[in-house]
């Protein structure tokens, strides 16, 4: 037996589900905010060679920590149920122990490990594969929401509030605060717009299948072909779209964002339009895909916008720079992404809004909000294009 009482119960459990006396030793510690081990399998027939040990640890007074936590395990038995093979197998759980076994992938490097690397002869291909598999996920999981909805139940799993599920209509105050602090108007017609477009949004839709929530390019492992999608934790069923056009505005939304060229991005859309094509016809309805392509960026732009000005915006506005900047509590080099991230994204909803001549009533004044950050800020410019796919 091992020292370890997480390796002990994995290895009972595990040989449980298998019906067979197996071992398991450590080959590693993976990074993670819970317990996590790699795991060497020895045992007779047909065992896996390795597996995945992830266990939620911190659960005194945690029950939100235990709601995410069980919310992945939702998803993860979900999807390895469809049998999508899009992301790693859940094997099994115990919900007493907080405990997860799933398939080892093996160590590979993220979608986002190869756009940082200047050579990499397999950025593209691997980004334009995200596509496929956003596709097939929200295509495979398009009408099924009453059976994740029972998984959820059944383990207790709540999603917790993500970029991308948050419903805006929550924070419209700060939102409308923004604008009237930088001395934008908005017209009679934007508050009705933005309310329309999040009830569609979060709401029934001829495109709502399970969303990720996080789908950024550190959340996907290139296989050498395709990718596979990891962290399911935030996932909730939404408008799909809201996975995908991340791409389109800077990925991931944190401090490593960078931007894709827009041929690749139309590549990355074309490969995801076609998967979900397959099962959701009304994919191929240009006036609803475009809409909701639109919508989805504005979200993410009005997002950032919100965000920015909660944390740091309003107190530089009505206090200053240097007091706004002390109670971030940021290196300055920190703040300039800051601020370049959210330009990027209020330029990409502009960009996507005149491309398809959608969202009128928004797309002003976010335009005049770019408008208003060159004033405040005038070296502002968007986040650069990643490494491997610089010219």
């Amino acid at each position: 037996m091992s020292s370890s009482p997480l390796l002990n119960l994995a290895q009972m459990r595990l040989s449980d589900a298998l019906e067979t006396d197996v071992t398991l030793t450590t080959s590693g510690t993976l990074d993670s905010q819970h317990a996590m081990l790699r795991c060497r399998v020895e045992g007779p027939g047909h065992v896996p060679e390795s597996i995945i040990i992830k266990q939620f640890t911190r659960q005194e007074d945690n029950a939100e920590g235990v709601r995410r936590f069980r919310n992945e395990w939702a998803a993860m038995e979900f999807l390895s149920g469809l049998g999508l093979q899009l992301s790693p197998n859940l094997l099994l759980g115990d919900p007493a122990a907080n405990l997860m076994i799933i398939e080892d992938l093996g160590v590979r490097p993220t979608v986002q490990d190869l756009l940082f690397e200047p050579n990499s002869q397999n950025a593209e291909e691997a980004l334009v594969e995200l596509g496929t598999c956003l596709g097939r996920l929200h295509a495979a999981t398009a009408g099924r929401e009453e059976e994740f909805a029972a998984l959820q139940a059944r383990l207790g799993a709540r999603a917790p509030v993500s970029d991308s599920s948050l419903d805006l209509r929550h924070r419209w105050e700060t939102i409308e605060d923004c604008f009237a602090g930088l001395g934008i108007p908005l017209g009679a017609d934007f508050a009705g717009a933005a309310a329309e477009m999040e009830s569609w949004l979060h709401g029934v839709h001829p495109l709502r299948a399970l969303a990720h929530c996080d789908a950024g390019v550190h959340n996907f492992l290139w296989m050498d072909p395709g990718v596979r999608l990891m962290d399911f934790e935030f996932a909730s069923y939404e408008c799909a779209l809201l996975d995908v056009v991340p791409a389109r505005l800077g990925f991931p939304p944190s401090f490593r964002s960078r931007r894709v060229p827009p041929e690749l991005v139309a590549r990355l859309e074309a490969n995801y339009r076609t998967e979900l094509g397959k099962a959701l016809p009304a994919a191929w309805e240009d006036d609803l895909f475009q809409t909701a392509l639109v919508d989805a960026c504005a979200h993410w732009a009005l997002s950032r916008v919100e965000g920015i000005w909660r944390n740091y915006l309003k107190m530089m506005v009505e206090e200053g720079e240097e007091r706004a900047r002390e109670t971030v509590g940021v290196a300055d080099e920190r703040i300039q992404v800051y601020r370049a991230k959210v330009f990027t994204y209020v330029s990409g909803f502009v960009a996507a809004a005149a491309e398809f001549e959608r969202a009128d009533a928004l797309r002003k004044p976010l335009k005049a909000l770019l408008g208003e950050f060159k004033k405040l800020w005038p070296d502002i410019a968007p986040v650069d294009v990643y490494a491997a796919l610089a010219e």
